[in-house]
């Protein structure tokens, strides 16, 4: 009875582990308010190397700029990425890697996030965080990209 029962409990357990990592629909979180967007590009992600001072220093991807959106389009395209549907993992989905194509939101104060269909990125603070929890609809994200990385 009492193996039964630590079953039980096991089987109860692992359930409410795989439910909780379950996704839930959400508006896509920016680093800053939309006011302070200084640009937004389409850019390739190259190889990391070390960025900063004597003191702080960490890896920062380089970036091959495909893009770069006119100023009066910056609108426009954060309202179209709020239609993509979106959804906030419990979890990391992976870092964006060399050769992906991303989205380059910088703010005026230097930070900046780096959005792709299912990773992310993100300088804060002069710190480099390569993961994100965000996934996107890939197929209405590849829209979105093809809309806004050709002139």
């Amino acid at each position: 009875m009492l193996r039964i029962l630590y079953l039980l409990l096991l089987i109860f357990l692992s359930q409410a582990f795989l439910l909780s990592s379950c996704e839930r629909t959400v508006d896509f979180e920016f680093l800053q308010k939309s006011e302070k967007i200084s640009k937004i590009e389409v850019v390739e992600v190259g190889e990391l190397v070390y960025v900063g001072t004597e003191y702080v220093s960490n890896l920062q991807p380089e970036f091959t700029v495909i893009r770069e959106l006119p100023k009066e389009d910056i609108n426009k395209f954060l309202k179209d990425l709020n239609n993509v549907d979106c959804h906030k993992h419990f979890f990391h989905p992976g870092p964006v890697s060399v050769g992906d194509i991303v989205f380059k939101i910088t703010y005026f104060n230097g930070d900046y996030q780096l959005i792709d269909s299912g990773t992310q990125g993100d300088l804060e603070d002069d710190f480099y965080n390569y993961m994100g929890r965000y996934q996107f609809d890939s197929e209405q994200f590849e829209e979105l990209m093809d809309k806004y990385s050709k002139d």
